[in-house]
């Protein structure tokens, strides 16, 4: 037999095998992205602060006479196919280090905080925990909400740094103390009145500021 045509025979049947046992690539390396944007909506305390207070974070001073409220809105794509769909979980971390998912529970209905866990409990209970299981997801790519449904009272709130985390992982496998099980995260941070949890003052609300 022709050595150029057994060649090309051993290439052809190798091709064709890696094609049909090896995942396609597109499934591996799906464009997994989240974002989240912090915004102190107009009116509120947050929206013009002093040139002494902090510029690169953004905060809320927990004023007496104006609102203290902020809108959080979040861009996901959380993939299209069955194989591609990621869970998304929306995780509070408090300013004592507690974590605090958010859940919904059905569709249309307002989500609800759980907690508190640690990242080790958090990923024993990671299935019981996500805000759009992957089943939920439409597949319709890049989606657009404000968490919450609109502005966030932050009166009441204990004071200190927040942060909203949100994560694109596989709630059969995700690792909450390990970011390479996550398919994609971002964080946004919120200074509630001060940067650390107070001690006698530890409530953003009236009589805060001196």
């Amino acid at each position: 037999m022709n050595c150029r045509f057994r060649l090309g025979q051993s290439l052809t049947t190798a091709m064709l095998f890696g094609y049909l046992f090896s995942p396609p690539a597109w499934a591996a390396d799906y464009a997994y992205k989240v974002t989240m944007t912090t915004l102190a909506p107009k009116g509120s305390a947050g929206e013009k602060l002093a040139a002494t207070q902090p510029s690169s974070t953004k905060t809320t001073p927990c004023s007496d006479t104006l609102p203290d409220q902020v809108t959080v809105t979040l861009t996901y794509d959380a993939g299209k196919t069955a194989l591609e769909k990621r869970d998304l979980f929306i995780i509070l971390n408090s300013p004592t280090g507690t974590l605090l998912p958010v859940k919904k529970f059905t569709l249309g209905a307002s989500p609800t905080i759980l907690g508190p866990f640690t990242a080790s409990t958090l990923t024993g209970s990671a299935a019981d925990n996500i805000y759009l299981r992957a089943a939920d997801n439409l597949g319709q790519g890049a989606q657009t909400e404000t968490l919450f449904g609109g502005y966030i009272n932050l009166r009441s709130i204990p004071t200190g740094t927040w942060q909203v985390v949100a994560i694109l992982a596989n709630s059969s496998t995700v690792n909450f103390e390990d970011p390479t099980t996550w398919s994609a995260w971002d964080v946004t941070t919120l200074v509630v009145g001060k940067p650390w949890a107070g001690i006698t003052k530890t409530i953003c609300g009236p009589g805060f500021l001196p």
